[in-house]
């Protein structure tokens, strides 16, 4: 066994961070697919010297991030092996890289999707990168058991309040919920989780 301490923040987070003020905002000047393409290398960089030690793995193979940087492959249709009915067309359509041609939607679902690998095992912040900007593309739940509190499309938007607060402190749950703008489930919207496009 091993433990490993989880980062704050990683490297490669701050490049994705840049590329994506780039494209929004065209703040500094690095181009976006420099500041995308460092934030991969980057990131692959220092997992392969973060994690590589504990698996026994010192060095990819001469390559092999450029390699990864210029894949052209995109996602397959997932096909379950059990149950037919589970299968689902890929929903992820872009390849890894960089397409200066693209429009900016997908110049920004091609950043998220890769920030989204590099800040692993950060599972909250991934999540919160999913809901802002709807990238990368999950494929959906097959079996929603929300009661149609929690859309199959939009997927879980927040995580409800403490419920001991309904009995032990009414009054601020009471407080809460008003500010919230909606039913204290799973399928409320937060105030910075717009939805729809991005540009």
């Amino acid at each position: 066994s091993y433990s490993m301490p989880l980062p704050i923040m990683k490297a490669a987070e701050a490049y994705f961070l840049l590329a994506e003020a780039k494209l929004r905002w065209d703040i500094g000047s690095e181009s976006v697919k420099n500041l995308y393409e460092n934030g991969i290398r980057v990131s692959m960089t220092n997992e392969l010297a973060y994690r590589g030690a504990y698996a026994g793995i010192k060095e990819y193979p001469e390559g092999a991030v450029d390699a990864y940087i210029n894949g052209t492959s995109t996602q397959i249709d997932y096909t379950d092996p059990i149950k037919a009915e589970l299968s689902t067309p890929a929903v992820n359509k872009l390849s890894v890289k960089w397409d200066e041609s693209a429009s900016n939607e997908e110049k920004l679902e091609r950043i998220i999707t890769q920030k989204w690998l590099a800040i692993y095992p950060e599972g909250c912040e991934a999540w919160a990168e999913q809901r802002r900007t709807g990238y990368p593309r999950l494929i959906k739940v097959a079996v929603n058991n929300s009661g149609n509190t929690i859309s199959t499309d939009d997927m879980i938007r927040r995580v409800f309040f403490n419920q001991d607060y309904k009995t032990d402190n009414k009054a601020l749950y009471d407080a809460l919920v008003s500010k919230l703008g909606g039913a204290d489930n799973g399928g409320t919207r937060l105030w910075w989780d717009a939805g729809g496009n991005n540009f």
